[in-house]
């Protein structure tokens, strides 16, 4: 099984159908059929301002597939309507996916939702799913203190990076053990509670884990995504858009005033012509650098 993964970003290949055929393409686009086996999927879901009336925060759920070639594919966008994540939208979410074509999953890559395990083997028994160690890495680390952040990562990689499923059950119970595990129980029980699609990607080499071990796959496309620019050329491409200054606010300009205002007092005046009766009494004074004094100059030429 190879994965050269070619960049799909989600952004700009959604625009291009909004674009170009609105939303009967759009539509269309949504409900294409799909092939019938696809050896990795991975869902997770994005949270993105929408106005509803007013601005709220909605998830929105994302597919993306691996296929038997190793080209990712974004398999479909739901906005969901309530304001969380839950397991019945995914097992909709899934449900509309097998309509669609798809008969077989290999490997599932998801977050530790809880019911999200279930709601994959209703729709597919025969899938493997596997949790994404992030999500679990930064779960942990919320159970523990900042300051004993720099302890604590060492030694959870020293889980999930075991060679064995037996190495990683070995290095669980010495961090159980240890003094961080005495300190923070809870975190030994949330990897043991999800144990069981945590070890299935410890069966594959190297190479393979790097593909499956995370979800982070789909927020990296989507910020590709923003960071291509919403708007084509004249060629037709989607690229970064052109940086403009922001407009400065009122509070700014008032700023900018006082300060030029401050410096032009502050600063001390340009040459002015010297009064007449300066130039009078440097007339008088031996050695005064002024013109009527000083041998060659142009006054002192004309007188």
């Amino acid at each position: 099984m190879r994965f050269p993964f070619p960049i799909r970003t989600i952004r700009p290949q959604i625009e291009r159908v909004q674009v170009s055929g609105g939303t009967s393409e759009l539509t269309s686009w949504q409900n294409r059929p799909l092939d019938a086996v696809w050896p990795v999927v991975y869902i997770d879901a994005l949270w993105i301002k929408i106005r509803d009336g007013q601005v709220v925060n909605r998830p929105v759920y994302v597919a993306v597939g691996v296929d038997l070639d190793g080209c990712k594919h974004i398999l479909g966008l739901w906005i969901g309507k309530d304001a969380g994540e839950g397991s019945r939208h995914w097992l909709r979410v899934l449900g509309e996916l097998k309509a669609r074509g798809i008969a077989d999953l290999c490997i599932l890559c998801c977050d530790g939702l809880t019911g999200l395990p279930e709601a994959v083997n209703t729709v597919w028994p025969a899938t493997t799913v596997q949790t994404c160690v992030i999500h679990l890495m930064r779960g942990s680390l919320r159970l523990a203190s900042k300051r004993d952040h720099a302890k604590l990562v060492p030694a959870l990689r020293a889980i999930y990076t075991a060679p064995t499923e037996q190495a990683a059950q070995q290095a669980l119970d010495d961090f159980a053990t240890s003094e961080l595990g005495r300190r923070y129980p809870a975190i030994e029980r949330s990897w043991r509670a999800a144990w069981p699609e945590f070890v299935p990607y410890l069966a594959f080499p190297p190479e393979i884990r790097k593909v499956i071990y995370s979800t982070n796959m789909i927020w990296v496309l989507y910020l590709r995504g923003r960071s291509r620019g919403s708007c084509p050329d004249r060629r037709g491409q989607y690229g970064r858009p052109a940086r403009r200054a922001a407009p400065a606010s009122a509070h700014r300009r008032s700023r900018w005033r006082s300060a030029a205002a401050y410096t032009a007092r502050s600063r001390p005046p340009r040459s002015q012509a010297a009064p007449a009766e300066q130039v009078a009494a440097d007339a008088t004074v031996p050695g005064s650098r002024s013109a009527a004094t000083v041998p060659g100059s142009r006054s002192a030429a004309t007188a």
